[in-house]
């Protein structure tokens, strides 16, 4: 529970909250990445796994829309490093 409220703790609001709130984002992404790599039939390594996920992300870079509200992104990040803090401090 206390997870689905991460969010909200940590004060994003408005057109970012409504952005990160769905797994949207994310499922677009893993889409073209699997779009780019599905003729792959023998994965020989990590390295080779690396590379094509490399320039499947660089394949999909320019399909990708912004994020709506990415202008608080500096807000979100601040919350972050405090949430960080907080919880370090807790650990101590």
């Amino acid at each position: 529970m206390s997870r689905t409220l991460t969010l909200q703790r940590l004060g994003v609001t408005g057109a970012l909250y409504r952005t990160l709130r769905s797994t949207n984002v994310i499922e677009n992404l893993n889409r073209l990445v699997g779009h780019f790599t599905r003729n792959v039939r023998r994965w020989r390594d990590g390295a080779m796994l690396v590379r094509w996920m490399a320039a499947a992300l660089q394949d999909a870079q320019p399909r990708l829309r912004h994020i709506k509200g990415c202008r608080e992104m500096a807000a979100l990040i601040r919350a972050l490093d405090r949430h960080q803090v907080d919880s370090k401090e807790q650990v101590a």
